[in-house]
């Protein structure tokens, strides 16, 4: 979104302690009413759910289970994982005043986020955000905010490339659609399930991605 959104207020942006210690990239969704309050991404009680799983697979020993990881990050200001959102603008209409009315110019973007957020949490269908459409400048300002990031990390001397993991279908198209577009080579994972999923527990059981990142990589 540009900066003159009347949702401006209501932005959050990503988590990123030192761009020049990071390896692990998560791409969540977008914010909501916990990231608000906490002016952070992943601070809800599904972000807990990704602590216990980084550490359950040997990760971040420094991190406290009781706590999002977005939380975690911040208080043991942790480098070495980055989250980064989708959407600056929570994209649940139920994180808005209800006060909002639908002839307000708020309301149709919010409406325009709350479309675009169910469709793409469907599946995989990465080819429904259009160069022309509307919501395309949101995917934009994501593209702008990972590619400034990827540069950023890939300008310093590292022996490894940074790693990026979407968690669900939104941020898994998002990254899809990125992808398409960018000129380099990227290390993406296969996506994990987004935490907040009801079958959550039951889809990690078979994941593991100890393979794919060593352990120093997330001390």
């Amino acid at each position: 979104m540009t900066t003159t959104s009347p949702l401006e207020r209501y932005k959050l942006f990503d988590s990123i302690e030192d761009v020049t210690q990071l390896n692990v990239l998560l791409v969540l969704e977008s914010p909501h009413i916990n990231e608000y309050i906490h002016r952070h991404p992943a601070a809800g009680n599904a972000a807990a759910e990704l602590t216990k799983f980084f550490t359950a697979q040997g990760y971040a020993s420094c991190f406290n289970d009781d706590l999002p990881i977005g939380c975690n990050i911040k208080t043991q200001r942790y480098p070495f994982l980055g989250i980064i959102n989708c959407s600056s603008l929570p994209m649940n209409k139920e994180f808005y005043p209800c006060t909002m009315t639908m002839a307000e110019e708020k309301a149709v973007l919010v409406d325009k986020l709350m479309v675009m957020r169910t469709q793409l949490s469907k599946g995989i269908d990465a080819d429904y955000i259009k160069p022309s459409a509307p919501e395309c400048k949101l995917f934009n300002d994501f593209a702008k905010r990972l590619t400034n990031l990827i540069y950023a990390t890939t300008s310093v001397e590292k022996a490894d490339d940074i790693i990026i993991i979407p968690c669900g279908y939104v941020a898994t198209n998002f990254v899809k659609r990125f992808q398409a577009n960018y000129k380099g080579t990227l290390n993406i994972l296969k996506h994990l399930p987004h935490p907040s999923a009801a079958d959550w527990e039951e889809c990690i059981k078979n994941i593991t991605i100890t393979d794919n990142i060593p352990q120093d990589m997330l001390p």
